[in-house]
């Protein structure tokens, strides 16, 4: 348990993490920052060439608003650049064999949300309302979290609209 960044205290930031930055007038924008502890498995993946100030490889997972739809993508611009707020590392979940594991699961689980996309909306209502008419990217963060079977943080530490809205987990199934 000693150098597993997700069960203990880990200097070097691996991990699986929720985060967050700013985005405007005080709204957050939510998303995952993975920094594998295995890092010479992602030495050449092309998801994970980018390099935080501790020299560790990382990657992101974020999704927002392309042609009307909310849309998944690793690795957005803003996500990489922007400071991550609120960060919060997530637990593995006893499912996977490994972290490894995991990390595929959130990159598949994307990739298959991308195949029926919602709709986007900025601020979106009710999750029960039967006209609901989307999803916003901090919904899909916690969608997927939830999906892959992380305990994703109550308090997200900032203004996240639509985080308490998640995309339900069928939509990150194989169809």
């Amino acid at each position: 348990m000693g150098n597993n960044p997700i069960n203990s205290w880990d200097p070097l930031g691996l991990e699986i993490a929720y985060g967050n930055h700013p985005v405007t007038a005080g709204l957050y924008h939510s998303k995952i920052v993975i920094t594998p502890e295995n890092q010479a498995r992602y030495t050449n993946d092309p998801r994970f060439q980018n390099v935080d100030a501790n020299g560790k490889r990382f990657a992101t997972i974020g999704a927002g608003p392309e042609d009307g739809s909310l849309t998944y993508g690793a690795n957005r611009d803003r996500d990489v650049k922007l400071k991550c707020e609120n960060k919060t590392p997530l637990a593995l979940p006893s499912q996977y064999k490994d972290e490894d594991e995991a990390i595929d699961q959130l990159f598949n689980m994307g990739d298959r949300y991308n195949k029926s996309r919602f709709s986007y909306v900025l601020f979106p209502t009710d999750s029960q309302d039967k006209f609901r008419t989307g999803y916003n990217s901090n919904g899909f963060i916690k969608g997927i979290g939830v999906a892959a079977g992380f305990k994703m943080p109550s308090n997200t530490g900032a203004i996240t609209p639509g985080y308490t809205f998640p995309v339900p987990a069928s939509a990150f199934q194989p169809k």
